[in-house]
């Protein structure tokens, strides 16, 4: 599910079964690995979120997920294990195997809206504000990206602060604040609710 952030939570775009895949990359820097996404969104012709862990401008490792969008609409499941096994044979990029996964996974930008030079919020006090306190849930530190292949053939890039935030279960998400919590003025695409 998409949230329209630019308020209240709205609803924008909804798709039935979840999925993410974890996918070990050995210490690409930031830019080539976004390259790479790039090039599969235009052979797959298809949107590519991602969630980018690591340091010191090296990725080790992308949580690909289905994001649904209302303009460029929600590949299959079955498209996306496709790009995944395109990755791995284009790249040397390892299929982490599944570990239990938690009940729900969010992507959730720290950007307030897409402007690049708009306020973001720390990453750290946000999740200390929205996660710290809830049993079963964590969060780490991430970059959020995603591509768009445009009808003129342009790649539409979004990337954005975040952080990866997995609870045990959805209805853990229930005790977050009762006052609207930051994300709810972030207007970013994020956060895309994967439950799993």
């Amino acid at each position: 599910m998409t949230i329209s952030t630019t308020g209240r939570y709205v609803v924008s775009a909804v798709a039935m079964d979840a999925w993410c895949c974890r996918l070990l990359v050995p210490l690409d820097p930031y830019d080539e690995a976004c390259g790479k996404l790039e090039t599969a969104a235009r052979l797959r012709n298809m949107p590519i979120t991602a969630v980018v862990r690591g340091s010191a401008g090296n990725v080790t490792e992308l949580v690909l997920l289905r994001d649904p969008s209302v303009l460029f609409g929600t590949p299959e499941v079955p498209d996306y294990e496709d790009l995944v096994d395109l990755l791995i044979a284009a790249t040397g990029w390892r299929r982490r195997p599944p570990k239990p996964r938690p009940g729900i996974v969010i992507p959730l930008g720290l950007r307030r809206g897409y402007h690049p030079d708009a306020p973001v919020y720390p990453a750290r006090p946000t999740r200390r504000r929205l996660v710290d306190d809830v049993p079963g849930t964590r969060a780490w530190p991430v970059r959020l990206c995603s591509v768009r292949i445009l009808h003129d053939g342009d790649a539409q890039w979004h990337h954005e602060p975040g952080l990866l935030v997995h609870a045990n279960a959805a209805d853990r998400i229930s005790t977050w604040p009762s006052s609207p919590p930051i994300c709810a003025r972030n207007g970013s695409s994020s956060p895309t609710t994967t439950t799993t």
